[in-house]
C-alpha cells in the first residue's frame, strides 16, 4: 500500500506484535499552494495491522493535563495486535476513557485498523 501523511499523526504498523510508525512525508495539507506529497511504500503481510488515529487520540488529557501520547497507543496495539480488529478499537476506546477518567473532550476523535488476513 501507499501512503501519503501531510503532516497527520504517524499511522503504526503492527508486524509480529511490534509497532512501528511511519513518519509523515510532507508538509500539513493546506500550507503552501504547489507541494507534491512522496509516499511511503509498505507491503502489509498477513497478520500485519495499519493503525490510524487522529490527534484526538494521542493529545487527550488525563485530568491532570498528561497528554495520552503515542508510546502508549504503540504498547496498547502491541498488547492486542492478536485481538479481531473491532476489540483492538475497542480496548483503545476503553483505555482512553480510563485515562481521561472524566476530564473533557477536547479534540475529536478517529481510529482505523486495516489487518491483511490472507
Amino acid at each position: 500500500m501507499e501512503i501519503g501523511n501531510a503532516g497527520h499523526c504517524s499511522p503504526l504498523l503492527v508486524r509480529g506484535g511490534r509497532a512501528t510508525r511511519i513518519e509523515a512525508t510532507g508538509v500539513p495539507v493546506g500550507l503552501f499552494c504547489s507541494v507534491e506529497y512522496p509516499v511511503e511504500r509498505v507491503r502489509l503481510g498477513r497478520g500485519d495491522t495499519l493503525f490510524l488515529y487522529t490527534d484526538g487520540l494521542s493529545e487527550a488529557l488525563s485530568p491532570g493535563r498528561v497528554k495520552y501520547g503515542v508510546d502508549r497507543i504503540s504498547r496498547l496495539v502491541e498488547a492486542n495486535h492478536r485481538e479481531p480488529v473491532p476489540d483492538l478499537i475497542r480496548a483503545c476506546l476503553k483505555d482512553l476513557e480510563t485515562f481521561r477518567s472524566g476530564a473533557p473532550k477536547t479534540d475529536d476523535l478517529t481510529l482505523m485498523a486495516i489487518r491483511r488476513t490472507e
